[in-house]
């Protein structure tokens, strides 16, 4: 509790210092949290990914320090699930590219960040959209069903009653996503 007193002093110390904690100011709070903890993720990534200290993240070293050392074309060759590895390789890959805004594939400290947390990044909203998509379309047709949707919320136990929640998803995707009405979003 003396904790959780010392957190809510902090909060309102940053903003009126009135004793309360208003929304701003926990909105602010949280903001800086939120930076925090990315600066944090970042800082941690950045020395094992500039394995070579010269300021820089190639696409290379991101690489081998993610997948480890393969010569062309023997990658994945001595793992069991290679393909997964192979499109995860491919994905990030695409992301490093759109992250990396100069088209060195040598990565400053923000675009590194860009890569790590790119939901941060107005530039980065179309490949966050892109990879959502390609999660959730688990037939690989190119569109999102319902089932494909709440799939992803929700895995039925069997016998167990749909929740109330579940149905609202569905509803919400009908109304809000499936705009065409066609039974899908894409």
């Amino acid at each position: 509790q003396a904790r959780l007193g010392r957190i809510v002093d902090r909060m309102d110390l940053a903003g009126d210092s009135d004793g309360w904690v208003s929304l701003a100011e926990l909105r602010a709070w949280i903001a800086h949290t939120q930076q925090r903890h990315i600066r944090d993720s970042v800082s941690a990534a950045w020395h094992t990914y500039d394995t070579d200290r010269d300021g820089r993240v190639g696409w290379e070293e991101l690489r081998n320090a993610t997948y480890g050392h393969y010569e062309p074309g023997e990658e994945f060759h001595d793992v069991e699930d290679a393909e997964t590895y192979k499109k995860m390789l491919a994905r990030d890959e695409r992301r490093f590219r759109v992250a990396d805004q100069d088209g060195d594939s040598m990565a400053t400290r923000e675009e590194l960040t860009a890569f790590l947390h790119p939901e941060e990044f107005p530039h980065m909203r179309d490949i966050v959209v892109a990879e959502t998509l390609e999660d959730l379309d688990k037939n690989k047709d190119g569109y999102v069903q319902v089932e494909e949707y709440i799939a992803d919320l929700y895995s039925e136990e069997p016998g167990e009653e749909e929740p109330a929640w579940v149905q609202t998803e569905r509803q919400q995707f009908r109304e809000f996503r499936d705009l065409n009405k066609d039974g899908m979003a894409g």
